[in-house]
């Protein structure tokens, strides 16, 4: 593999990660699917392991789109293994308001944590093959947080 294709495999890849939350943020939720390999693995901190693309669109589709979220993604880092795989890892700072204003008070982030992401070369193209958060910071509201449509107040 040449300079050019690693680096257009990185380029490929952090677009994903930044991709991901705009989506999640905007609840495009056709165009998070997208982002994912078909067999994908998301392990969700609060709706648990979602394995295939029918796991992660069942708890697309019963996410609440009350609240105001917005996810920061910096320090993207992409390490290419082959031609067809790739592992990354990026910062992310999660802000939220459950009432779901627009303008939201900005509070400070309820979590700050670290993406461990891996990343397959699909006929689609580059795809999430598995993509787990590890909350390294969190609010002490955290647990408060509006997961599914079932959990509105």
């Amino acid at each position: 593999m040449n300079e050019r294709d690693r680096q257009a495999i990185e380029q490929a890849c952090a677009r994903l990660v930044t991709a991901f939350h705009l989506h999640i943020d905007a609840f495009e939720h056709d165009a998070v699917l997208a982002l994912f390999a078909p067999d994908a693995v998301w392990i969700h901190p609060m709706a648990g392991p979602l394995r295939g693309i029918a796991a992660c669109k069942a708890y697309l589709d019963s996410k609440s789109t009350k609240p105001t979220a917005m996810h920061v993604t910096t320090n993207i880092l992409i390490d290419v293994i082959d031609e067809d795989h790739a592992k990354g890892r990026a910062y992310y700072s999660f802000y939220y308001d459950g009432e779901g204003r627009n303008p939201a008070p900005i509070v400070g982030p309820m979590a700050v944590g670290q993406y461990r992401d891996e990343f397959v070369r699909t006929d689609a193209g580059w795809r999430f093959s598995f993509r787990e958060p590890n909350n390294i910071f969190m609010g002490e509201s955290f647990g408060s947080v509006i997961v599914r449509k079932s959990d509105e107040r």
